[in-house]
């Protein structure tokens, strides 16, 4: 003979609340027949059961994985492009003080040749 559980039992070894496991037999997930007193419960179904809710769980934490890792996608792809603006914000400076080392160098020659001039007048 199989053994039977009462709603409350089997709640204690789904480590649900009874009133999951009464929201299960109402809704027709997990098979019960009324008993004496109360829903009796089958231990096969109640293990056919647990598996079902176990893949739930499996596929939802699945989920949350996924869109954590879209989020990270999403993240990382900003950061990619903000990396990229600064990288061309830093070549752009880069060309501009090398113009003005340039120009810099230019004055100081000009300054330099326009004093050597003065001295051989």
């Amino acid at each position: 003979m199989t053994e039977m559980h009462t709603p409350a039992q089997a709640a204690k070894i789904a480590n649900v609340s009874r009133s999951t496991v009464s929201r299960a037999i109402k809704s027709g997930d997990l098979p019960a027949r009324k008993g004496n007193q109360s829903w009796q419960i089958s231990d096969s179904d109640l293990r056919e059961w647990l598996g079902v809710q176990k893949s739930v769980q499996r596929t939802r934490a699945g989920h949350v994985h996924a869109q954590m890792d879209m989020e990270q996608v999403a993240k990382i792809s900003g950061l990619e492009t903000e990396n990229r603006m600064l990288l061309e914000n830093l070549r752009k400076a880069e060309a501009r003080v090398d113009r003005l080392e340039v120009m810099l160098g230019e004055r100081w020659w000009h300054s330099v040749r326009d004093w050597m001039r003065k001295d051989v007048k």
